[in-house]
């Protein structure tokens, strides 16, 4: 094993636009491609649906990162996608 894995789902509401969808994925890309500890990274519209539409990442570090360094690599990565969201008026999906 040579790499440290995380995945990141974005459930959105059902009622964000292609073109918001399509702004966040291409933000979720530059975000990690400027990021020097990340080595490998997917982002994709993985499902549309009823209840959500879902925004999946796969985002690999190497395996000689430091857990917590890891750790803290994730909360950052989950903080500027919230603000990113807001930022863009794009709702959460939520269980109602």
């Amino acid at each position: 094993r040579t790499e440290r894995k995380m995945e990141l789902d974005l459930q959105l509401d059902v009622s964000t636009s292609a073109i918001l969808l399509e702004a966040f994925s291409n933000h979720i890309r530059a975000y990690l491609s400027n990021n020097t500890f990340i080595v490998n990274y997917n982002v994709y519209l993985a499902d549309s649906g009823k209840q959500y539409h879902l925004i999946h990442a796969d985002i690999f570090v190497s395996i000689n990162m430091e857990i917590n360094s890891f750790l803290l690599l994730r909360e950052k990565i989950n903080l500027e996608m919230i603000a990113f969201a807001n930022a863009n008026q794009i709702v959460f999906a939520s269980n109602k």
